[in-house]
């Protein structure tokens, strides 16, 4: 089993990215499914060089701004993970079944990004036991600095 996440701060994000109050979901779906399909693309070279992945993702308001941040990524020719992609697609959960245990583990690696924010600790019982000792588990926090090498247009190591 593979499991990605990210997630950042929303107080950061508006902090780093004032011009974007108005609409700062929609800045932290673009900013997470790109790092997201980084994060996929080098699982994926790594222990699948030939498999093809599909995106489905929760139906949301920001489906709009996740289809841009696919895109957007998958339009970088020197990308090398670029192939792997075929779509993206919004389902709801209640008709797509797959969804339904990754919202739970969407859920688990917030929880336990958060934790080891905070506290250090690591994650919890229900999601090592549910994982096992096999399970890939790749969650990326976006700190402050980071937002700002962003904003300031420095290189962030992608590939």
């Amino acid at each position: 089993m593979v499991a990605v996440g990210c997630s950042v701060s929303i107080a950061d994000l508006l902090e780093v990215f004032p011009e974007n109050a108005d609409d700062y979901i929609r800045q932290a779906y673009y900013l997470c499914l790109k790092n997201l399909m980084v994060q996929l693309g080098h699982i994926m070279q790594r222990f699948a060089p030939n498999e093809k992945i599909t995106i489905f993702h929760d139906w949301t308001d920001h489906n709009a701004a996740i289809l841009t941040a696919f895109e957007a990524t998958i339009g970088v020719q020197q990308w090398v993970s670029r192939k792997f992609y075929t779509t993206i697609a919004p389902l709801h959960w209640q008709d797509c079944v797959q969804l339904q245990p990754t919202d739970l583990m969407a859920y688990e690696i917030y929880k336990a990004t958060e934790a080891q924010r905070h506290t250090g600790r690591k994650m919890r019982r229900f999601l090592r036991e549910l994982l096992g000792n096999n399970a890939q588990i790749a969650a990326k926090y976006f700190p402050k600095s980071v937002l700002e090498k962003i904003r300031d247009g420095l290189p962030l190591k992608t590939d």
